[in-house]
This record gives structure tokens, sequence and C-alpha cells, in this order.
């Protein structure tokens, strides 16, 4: 049986269609070669998009219809300052942004579908998932760059300021800071963990022996950890772009000096367990989201069911009269 008829069947036995996901593939950024790669669990690497991108950064994806956006950081005159918006299967469908726009580098997602930009120059604009524009704010961020939302609450990584600043997802009103000191060496990704804490990816700036790291915090600014990879995580070297597993809980990491992306076990007290490489030879990997297939209407599910029970019984009537023959 196909995989992906594997995994449509097992989540309609075992989760509600709201929730389901047909797969696990996630979604890589390639900012050095233009290129969007598609990375199932068993790791071969595919094509999800390679043109109608310039330089791409951030990614998410709108978990409702499948809709992939992507900062385009580049300056090619028909992408520059804009998102572009493919579907699941990367097509792409059309873009977005303007005067609101300069350079892009991060995205996040609110639970309403609304898109959130982070810019070179330090602001962040807001759009609906059509890609119309709500509004933007000027902040006093340096580089902001990796994006996630939280409950009412925009995350965002200061690359250069080395600090996690929040703001409002309705007004974009500054919040403060949310953690900045030692601690924050280049942060880069952010991500909500199964736990429901904050993870920053640290892209060390140091200039003498640096050390990359995942930070993890509490949504109330309490630290939890530090994980390092010249302790437990080798294979991490350049993070941005960390997304954690639906099932598995693991973090997956994008590693942009190695081009690769790491799985690293889940929050708790295994955290900072390097369980190896999903794929290499990502070029400028960057930033990551899953690739989702929504799942089919209850209509489509039932003729779905009703076709695999036809063929099960099938098959093992075949088998009976083979028996009875022999």
């Amino acid at each position: 049986m196909p995989s992906r008829l594997v995994a449509l069947v097992t989540c309609i036995v075992l989760a509600s269609a709201a929730t389901c996901r047909a797969d696990l593939d996630v979604l890589v950024t390639d900012n050095t070669n233009s290129i969007i790669y598609n990375v199932p669990p068993g790791g071969v690497v595919t094509t999800f998009a390679s043109t109608n991108i310039d330089e791409p950064l951030g990614i998410v994806t709108n978990p409702t219809t499948g809709n992939v956006y992507v900062a385009n950081n580049g300056t090619t005159a028909a992408l520059i300052n804009s998102v572009s918006v493919f579907d699941t299967n990367g097509t792409f469908l059309t873009s977005f942004g303007g005067s609101h726009l300069n350079a892009p580098t991060g995205l996040a997602l609110d639970p309403t579908g609304n898109v959130y930009v982070a810019n070179a120059d330090g602001s962040i604009a807001k759009y609906d998932a059509a890609g119309a524009f709500i509004t933007s704010v000027s902040t006093n961020l340096a580089s902001p760059y990796g994006m996630v939302v939280a409950g009412t609450t925009l995350y965002v990584a200061d690359q250069v300021g080395n600090k996690v600043e929040k703001f409002d997802i309705t007004t974009l009103a500054d919040q403060g800071t949310f953690v900045s000191g030692a601690a924050v060496d280049g942060p880069s990704g952010l991500a909500i963990g199964p736990n429901g804490n904050l993870f920053v990816t640290n892209f060390s700036t140091a200039a003498v022996t640096p050390v990359d790291t995942i930070t993890e915090y509490t949504l109330g600014g309490t630290f939890i950890g530090t994980y390092a990879n010249s302790f437990t995580i080798a294979s991490m070297a350049g993070p941005i772009g960390i997304l954690f597993g639906s099932t598995s809980n693991q973090a997956y990491v994008v590693n942009n000096i190695d081009g690769n992306i790491s799985l690293i076990g889940p929050p708790g007290a295994g955290f900072g367990t390097d369980n190896g490489i999903l794929a290499s030879g990502l070029g400028g990997a960057a930033f990551i989201a899953p690739h989702v297939r929504p799942v089919p209407e209850p209509a489509s599910i039932g003729l779905i069911s009703l076709g695999l029970a036809g063929s099960l019984l099938y098959t093992r009537r075949r088998k009976t009269t083979r028996k009875v023959s022999a």
C-alpha cells in the first residue's frame, strides 16, 4: 500500500479529521540556491519549488488550506520585497508585499491565518491569509529574523540585537523584551515546543570558538536550559529554523553552515540528545515548516475507507479460493 495511504488510514483511525495530517513531510528554504526542498520522514529530498522565489528565508504553512508562504529576501525585480504563496503541491498561486516590505526575513502565522512578516529594516507587517495588508509597525529591532505566535503574542528573534522581543498580534504594539543576555547569542529561529515552552536557536556570532545552542524558556520568561553543539548535539552547526514533530515531539533543526537537518530528542530530561541527521546537502538551508496536506472531506474519506475495505476483502477471498483450489 502507498505510504501516504497508510498514513491517511492510520490518521483516520487514531485522530479526528480536524487535527489530523496525512503525512509528516517538512519544507526547507535554501537561501543560497533559491530552492524550497521537500523532506519526508525517510529523508529523500525533492524540490518543492524553484521558481517564483528569490533567496527565500522565512516559510510558514496554513494548516487549514495547506498553502505555503515564503519570504523573498532577494532583489530580483519581479519578486523584490514580496511573499510568494504556493499550494500544497508546489504550484505558485500569487505573491504580495510592496511598500510595507523591505528585504523580508522571518514569517509567522496566527490561528486565524494572518501572516506576519519581519523586515530587514526592523519593521513588522501584518497581512491576512489572502495577502491583503492589515497594518505595520516600526520597531527597535536591529535585525528581526525568526518569529512565532503563541496565544495573543508574537515573539520575534533579533539576530543582531541578541534578544527576543514580544508584540501584540492585534495591534503589533511592542510588549517589551522577552529575553536577552549571555544565553542569547545570534537568536535566529523560534518554535513553541510540545511542552508549551519557547525554544530559540542561537547562530553564534562569537569570533573565537563559537558555540551554537538551543535555549529553552517558559512563556513566563523563566530560563530552562541551554543545549550546545559542543556537548550533546554534535550535528548542529549554524542553526536557524526549528520545528517540533507532531508525533515524535523531537526537534527538526535546520543548520545553515552544514546544510542539513538535525533531529534532536524531545523536550524533557533527554532533550539535547543527538538523534542524527535527517537530510544533508541542502545548500544555504534556513527555515523550516511542516508540509501540510489537508485531510479529504468526510465523503472522500468514506470512499477511501470503502475502497480499502473492498480491496482487503477481495485479497482475502482470493487467498481463500487459492487454498481451496490447492
